[in-house]
């Protein structure tokens, strides 16, 4: 009886190690060809790119792209607020400039004549 049992013990370990080396060969097949696909997909992509004159498109240059877009935008921001500053202190001079100019207007005998006779 315990020789039967041995016996079926070694057939079996013997189907299971045939199995299980037989699915790690699968599974490492599996892996090369997943590796192989994905390097093509690559070297597609880039002829792609070559082709289409497209930029890399991947995750670090999309990220680096987005922060030199938000760093123009806020250099932008910044000179567009200095030149409303330029311009509203410009506005405000050209009004005090205006401001005395009438003023002086005011007590000049030929501006006072001609505004009489127009």
């Amino acid at each position: 009886m315990n020789a039967l049992i041995e016996n079926l013990r070694r057939a079996l370990s013997g189907a299971f190690d045939d199995y299980r080396d037989k699915n790690r060969d699968q599974q490492n097949l599996a892996a090369k060809e997943a590796i192989h696909a994905e390097n093509k997909l690559v070297q597609m992509q880039r002829e792609l790119r070559n082709i289409s004159d497209c930029r890399d498109l991947s995750r670090k240059v999309i990220l680096n792209d987005i922060s030199g877009l938000r760093k123009y935008i806020q250099s932008t921001e910044m000179q567009k607020d200095s030149e409303q500053i330029e311009m509203e202190s410009t506005a405000k001079e050209i009004a005090d400039t205006k401001v005395k100019i009438r003023e002086k207007l005011k007590y000049d005998p030929i501006t006072n004549e001609l505004q009489r006779i127009v």
